[in-house]
């Protein structure tokens, strides 16, 4: 899990054309980065090498996601567990190796011959399911086969989040991205994790489900003035999201034991996501 001390940006006078240069070290070294990576992208696309420019995740350089880091949390050892950064469209972000996350979106569907449905309920499989009791029958019946994974189960906006309160991990390995395909988590959920190297869980609503324009300028800032502009938007967002949460939980299955590593992150997720019942998911 790498989140550098320094960004710095470079960019075309149109804005067309943007580079993004990190280092550990000092801001001289990240800029001269993004000069390089400026310079390569410009030749690429004199070349017309545009597929060599291709990435998923705009976030992610060199296996770095490029966000603002808000707060690194250490163990009691002073190793750090987790990072809580600010993505591309101002939510904050909980970012980990240590306790397994997964993201499962919810849709209609209905059952089709050899899929889930028929492996969970066989010959009885329902014409029409409910997807998200059917999503937490996948879950249980995974959690039964596997116990040595106890499940915590949250309902979000778009689907379920799912915790691993049991056990902790150190980064994701075959096991991991096995079980994130079992449980059918979001494919590029799933991507972004190979890529980090770690898990990712949203703490604050996204601004469009608040009722908010995307903020005016992105990470790291041009200009003073444009990281200003910023500042002035996140006020309005903390604002327009009270009221709102992330998600709620559900329930538990394989038990309520849990990691006390994985307990500090668990209260840190909770206190943000998790307001009561009288908050709308976002």
């Amino acid at each position: 899990m790498r989140f550098p001390k320094f960004w710095r940006r470079v960019e075309s006078e149109s804005g067309a054309v943007i580079a993004r240069g990190w280092s550990d070290e000092n801001p001289e070294e990240a800029q001269r980065l993004a000069e390089l990576r400026f310079s390569r992208i410009l030749a690429a696309l004199r070349r017309g090498a545009v597929r060599d420019l291709t990435n998923d995740y705009q976030y992610v350089i060199d296996h770095v996601i490029c966000e603002f880091v808000v707060d690194r949390i250490n163990n009691e050892q002073g190793d750090e567990i987790a990072v809580v950064s600010r993505n591309a469209y101002g939510s904050l972000v909980l970012n980990t190796t240590k306790m397994i996350i997964l993201d499962i979106d919810v849709a209609p569907q209905k059952p089709k011959a050899g899929g889930l449905m028929s492996w969970l309920f066989g010959k009885k499989a329902p014409a029409v399911v409910d997807d998200e009791n059917f999503r937490i029958a996948v879950l249980r019946q995974w959690q039964q086969q596997h116990p040595d994974f106890a499940l915590r189960v949250y309902r979000t906006a778009a689907g379920l989040r799912v915790i691993v309160p049991n056990r902790v991990v150190d980064g994701i390995d075959s096991e991991i991205l096995q079980m994130m395909q079992e449980l059918q988590s979001d494919p590029l959920y799933q991507e972004l994790c190979r890529k980090q190297g770690c898990f990712r869980a949203r703490l604050t609503p996204k601004p469009w489900r608040v009722s908010l324009e995307r903020p005016p300028a992105k990470f790291p800032f041009k200009t003073p003035d444009l990281e200003r502009e910023f500042d002035n938007w996140f006020e309005r967002y903390l604002k327009a999201g009270q009221g709102h949460q992330v998600c709620e939980w559900i329930t538990n299955l394989g038990g309520d034991e849990t990691h006390p590593e994985i307990a500090t992150l668990i209260e840190l997720h909770d206190n943000f996501c998790c307001r009561g019942e009288r908050h709308k998911l976002a």
